[in-house]
């Protein structure tokens, strides 16, 4: 009887771990604080947002740190080349909880103490 406890234990650990592999690629929907929706299109190297409201497109290098980490950095604005960011080029992700295609994450900027939380919407 304690044998069958262990293993079902073990089985609930494990399936309550995390599995961020099927959101290393893709196209991804965010909704920002003023209610705009970005859209996130990520490849191995490549993390690229589309601001919609605003017409502006802004390219990351991107580097994955753990299975469910990573950082975006070397920013790069490709349209509305007068737009610019306040805060650092760094900027680190963890994702949090998955729930089928919507994932939490927190972000932090690099040099700056302030969490930001926030979901993506996997749509492709």
């Amino acid at each position: 009887m304690k044998h069958y406890f262990l293993i079902l234990i073990s089985f609930l650990i494990i399936s309550c771990e995390k599995d961020c592999k099927n959101l290393k690629i893709g196209t991804f929907e965010l909704k920002g604080i003023d209610g705009t929706i970005h859209t996130i299109v990520r490849n191995e190297i490549y993390q690229t947002e589309y601001l919609n409201d605003s017409n502006i497109v802004v390219q990351y290098n991107i580097k994955w740190t753990s299975p469910c980490s990573y950082e975006i950095y070397n920013r790069k604005v490709l349209s509305n080349l007068d737009f610019n960011i306040e805060h650092q080029d760094t900027i680190r992700f963890e994702i949090t909880e998955i729930n089928g295609n919507v994932h939490k994450i927190i972000s932090k900027f690099k040099d700056i103490d302030e969490v930001y939380e926030n979901s993506l919407q996997k749509i492709k």
